[in-house]
């Protein structure tokens, strides 16, 4: 081993980073996941960048094992100073794939050519014609027998040449080789751990839906209860401590803590509340996209609307601001969702997020707050 980071990060993906003498190993931050792995003379070049957070980040330059170039964009976090661990491992990066085997190296520049003696001029030096007659030669024959006409056919099979094209530094192309060096596999035999996937919703979502847009209708749904559930759950528990210190005697939220099962029963009714509200509101979303003949399907509109819920299970979990919080951070990352993840126009995008949004909003004030639907 010649170099390891602890902390890097590909796309959604957490790794260790390792240099030995013949390849670079990053290796899952998860037990039992096999390392992924390149060996030098697949990389083509590493260069200075940051991520579209301004994060410290070494681009890769590599080839997959069917010869389509890549640029692996290596981001450093969960350390000190993140820009001098970049500017660490760059350095050492960069001298070992200099003078690896397939990796570039300069040419010698020429010895410089020592100075030769110039020489002297010679005399001219004159002969005598002679004045014996000597005749012409003859001409050349005019008949010359043709070439013959069959000719050995090319052989019609050619080896194919790897399609590798250095992209500029500044073209922004940050896809990935899907396999590559020791280990033949790529990152989607990585799924994304929980926290993972928590972590990032909330600070890389437009990676985080790509990688999770082949999930199942039922993965989606499991991640939905959980966030669902931990909302319920604190959101209950906070509210009965707080009424039991302010008015123990008053409303039902009064008498919680005294009587568990009433708070079970609540805390159900208020997850059964917002796991059909949530799937309501991306049926309505996947309505609009319809509407607007987007190729998209249900199930699908359903995965990124149980994913933009990650907001109830974290910062929805803080008493009052989470509350309102959580909601506008939903319909953010809905759009996200459809526009990252699905491709849909930006346009069609905001409106499928927005207006159930507004349709909800509506109906909560007429039915709830205004209408007293509950006293």
């Amino acid at each position: 081993m010649v170099l390891q980071s602890p902390a890097v990060r590909i796309k959604s993906h957490q790794f260790s980073l390792t240099l030995t003498s013949r390849e670079v190993v990053f290796s899952p931050l998860k037990d039992g996941s096999k390392p992924l792995a390149y060996g030098f003379e697949r990389i083509q070049g590493v260069e200075r960048t940051t991520n579209e957070f301004g994060e410290p980040a070494i681009g890769v330059f590599a080839l997959s094992s069917g010869g389509k170039s890549g640029r692996i964009v290596v981001t450093f976090e969960g350390v000190e100073n993140a820009q001098a661990e970049r500017d660490r491992v760059l350095a050492t990066f960069e001298s070992m794939v200099g003078g690896a085997s397939g990796g570039y190296t300069p040419a010698p520049a020429p010895a410089p050519r020592s100075a030769a003696p110039i020489p002297a001029p010679q005399q001219p030096v004159y002969q005598e014609a002679s004045l014996t007659y000597r005749p012409p030669p003859p001409p050349p024959p005019q008949y010359a027998p043709p070439a013959p006409s069959y000719q050995e056919p090319a052989p019609q099979y050619a080896p194919p040449q790897p399609q590798y094209e250095a992209p500029s530094a500044g073209s922004g192309y940050d896809s990935y080789p899907l396999d590559g060096g020791v280990a033949s596999h790529g990152l989607e035999a990585y799924p994304l751990s929980l926290k993972e996937k928590i972590v990032g919703f909330l600070k890389y979502p437009s990676e985080t839906f790509q990688e999770t847009a082949g999930e199942s209708l039922g993965q989606g749904l499991k991640y939905l209860m959980l966030m669902a559930g931990l909302y319920s759950v604190v959101t209950i528990l906070v509210a009965a401590v707080l009424a039991n210190m302010l008015a123990p005697d008053v409303g039902t939220f009064g008498t919680l803590l005294s009587v568990p099962v009433d708070m079970i029963l609540i805390i159900v009714e208020l997850l059964v509340f917002v796991v059909f509200g949530v799937l309501i509101y991306g049926l309505l979303g996947f309505a609009i996209l319809k509407a607007g003949k987007w190729d998209l399907y249900a199930d699908e509109a359903l995965v990124s609307t149980c994913h933009a819920a990650t907001p109830l299970g974290t910062f929805g979990l803080i008493p009052f601001f989470g509350t309102f919080a959580a909601p506008l951070w939903i319909v953010a990352l809905q759009y996200k969702g459809f526009y990252e993840a699905h491709k849909v126009d930006s346009g069609w995008a905001a409106a499928a997020a927005i207006v159930p949004a507004v349709v909800f909003g509506l109906l909560y004030y007429l039915l709830i707050l205004k209408g007293g639907l509950v006293a």
